[in-house]
């Protein structure tokens, strides 16, 4: 010690080594509140008695360690030798390419996901996993969730977008109760397989398997009952992007008919099938909402606006937010009756996330039903007015908190995304019909196709159409430059980008010139790059990249491979169609500008130049700009 009685460096540091030595890494949640923490994994002693969510700092070491890549090398060489190779890729068997669900590689889709590989710039949701490839599933127990990587992967990269299956914490409650346990193993097999999923595990066939053979088995065992519902559900989404749409309608309709005959639409269900557990009446009332959502977008794929929920009488109270039900801190529900005269109260009350995308469902819904448009024509234009009208109030009636999509801690509101990426893909596909956006004769090869007009004409409204569409599809690359990488969104933001980045390419070849033409084909290659995202892990998302490019090189003249140089692009934009057998390009005059403006614009202007991020929330002087 020094006179003055202060340590000197040296003694200062060997105390600081000895105090580090002593202390664990402490978790997130108790190292935001300053308070001691046991570091126990995957959950510490306080966060499990708080009901929190413990995470812990990612670890800055890249890699396996040897003893680790040795087992898994073992166990691959025993399964190799012991099996013949099982197909992951079974539930996408029926597409034209195949496209496993599983590749066996032990990199992860979602550097997120996994620590060792995650970059420092991703922050996030998906922290501390283990490696799923290193896990036998067949060892994996249903009263155990606590260690199991496909769960700890669903709950991290999946639930936020469906959040309808209890918190894990509750999850893992039920799993143990003897009474419950056999009721909830569809929903856990369901879970299990999701995360694989993410996980690019080699097992994920066997897990599908075992997740359609729980279902079979439970239906076969029982009445239906709400977590039947959910399992149905869950399995149906990851079966209808995997491209086995058959088979997922049949999940759905079978997941409709339990919460039919339960009776989970009415507003009296949820608590009196709960036994008085306010976060199992809370997950009821989401499962039938996601249930209404899911059946909803369904039918706008499929261009159809009927769809059974849509006639189903429902009183079922709307969600709380998530960060009530994660915690299981569940307020008094609001009301369906109440959202829908929210515009004449006067206390201002701001409901939940998942509320708001309640209303933007319902409300386009209900228009779609009462003015219902032919699917093979273009849309009455009275049904174009009164959808503009539902969702400009939409919008108007948007409390000023539910604006920001994403914290200030960077965390996104994955709900409303959800919500204001399905509203604009809906005005895209609305307007485009009677804007300037022409058809290829091409876009029918798409997935997320939009039935083109029998004939086009210039009308005094054609421009406000037009500015109507582009200010959607300006919306959507707006939401989708938010800062979070990698691009992982709910799987059904893959025709809703799709159905905004098929008319922007009619918009490079007809409307854009010089440098709003070079910012617009940066857009589209991070609408594109965001679709490749989501293709890691959707096969149905990689078939829609495939498609949009094949869409593209005939729309902006490209061929196969290449552009030729010689193609003019067309500068009257008021020219139509004649024949539904005939691209756009050979109806159209010429102008000075080349494919070389597109394939090597002089002006590379960045995204910035477009959007201030300084301030993540919508911008309604640009939606509201084309009036």
């Amino acid at each position: 010690m020094t006179p003055s009685g202060q340590q000197q460096p040296e003694a200062r540091s060997a105390t600081a080594k000895v105090g580090a030595s002593r202390v664990s890494v402490a978790c997130l949640p108790c190292r935001t509140r300053h308070i001691r923490c046991d570091a126990t994994k995957p959950i510490c002693k306080r966060c499990e008695e708080d009901g929190k969510e413990c995470n812990y700092t990612k670890s800055r070491r890249g890699g396996l360690d040897r003893a680790a890549l040795a087992a898994r090398r073992e166990r691959l060489a025993k399964q190799s030798s012991t099996s013949p190779q099982h197909d992951p890729g079974r539930v996408a068997a029926d597409l034209q390419q195949p496209l496993p669900l599983g590749s066996g590689s032990s990199i992860p889709v979602f550097p997120e996901c996994f620590p060792e590989a995650s970059d420092s710039f991703f922050v996030a949701s998906c922290q501390d996993s283990p490696r799923a490839n290193l896990v036998d599933a067949s060892t994996l127990s249903d009263s155990d969730l606590e260690s199991d990587p496909f769960i700890d992967l669903y709950y991290k990269c999946f639930h936020t977008f469906h959040p309808l299956v209890l918190p894990r914490h509750r999850l893992q409650v039920y799993s143990r109760d003897a009474t419950k346990s056999e009721r909830i193993k569809p929903v856990i097999s369901g879970i299990r397989y999701i995360g694989s999923l993410y996980a690019r595990s080699d097992q994920s066939g066997q897990l599908a398997a075992k997740a359609a053979s729980d279902i079979a088995d439970a239906k076969a065992a029982s009445s239906p009952c709400p977590f039947l519902c959910q399992a149905q559900l869950l399995y149906s989404i990851v079966l209808f992007w995997s491209s086995d749409r058959p088979q997922s309608q049949t999940h759905l309709d079978g997941a409709i008919d339990a919460a039919t005959l339960l009776g989970m639409s009415r507003q009296e269900f949820a608590d009196t099938h709960s036994d008085g557990d306010a976060v199992l009446a809370e997950s009821w009332r989401r499962t039938w909402w996601q249930l209404y959502i899911v059946d909803s977008h369904y039918a706008a794929i499929r261009r159809d606006t009927e769809f059974r929920t849509r006639d189903i009488p429902a009183t079922a109270d709307l969600p709380c937010e998530e960060q009530e039900y994660n915690a299981g801190v569940i307020p008094t529900p609001d009301s369906l009756a109440d959202f829908d005269s929210r515009e004449f109260a006067s206390d201002n009350h701001v409901y939940s996330s998942f509320a708001y995308l309640i209303g933007a469902t319902r409300g386009v819904a209900q228009i779609m039903a009462a003015t219902p448009p032919d699917k093979k024509t273009s849309p009455p234009i009275e049904l174009v007015e009164a959808v503009d009208a539902m969702i400009d109030g939409w919008l108007l009636l948007l409390p000023e908190c539910k604006r920001p999509l994403m914290s200030k801690t960077g965390e996104m509101d994955e709900l409303l995304f959800y919500a204001h990426m399905s509203i604009h893909a809906y005005m895209v596909g609305l307007h485009r019909p009677y804007s300037n956006l022409l058809f290829d004769p091409l876009e029918k090869i798409s997935s997320c196709f939009v039935c083109p007009p029998e004939s086009h004409s210039v009308s005094d409204t054609t421009a406000i159409h037009t500015m109507r569409c582009l200010a959607s599809i300006e919306a959507q690359v707006r939401i989708m430059t938010l800062p979070k990488r990698p691009f992982c969104h709910s799987p059904f933001t893959l025709c809703m980008v799709t159905t905004g980045t098929i008319p922007f390419l009619s918009a490079c070849k007809f409307l854009f010139t010089g440098a709003k033409l070079s910012i617009a084909r940066e857009q589209i290659r991070l609408t594109i790059g965001c679709l490749k995202s989501l293709g890691e892990v959707w096969p149905q998302g990689a078939r829609t990249v495939k498609e949009i490019q094949a869409i593209a090189r005939e729309v902006l003249g490209l061929g196969a491979s290449a552009a030729p140089r010689s193609v003019v692009l067309p500068s009257d934009t008021s020219s139509a169609v004649s024949s539904s057998q005939r691209s756009p390009l050979s109806q159209s005059g010429s102008q000075n500008s080349s494919i070389d403006d597109l394939l090597f614009p002089d002006t590379m202007d960045s995204l910035s130049s477009c959007w201030d991020m300084q301030n993540q929330q919508i911008d309604m002087n640009l939606w509201f700009s084309s009036y």
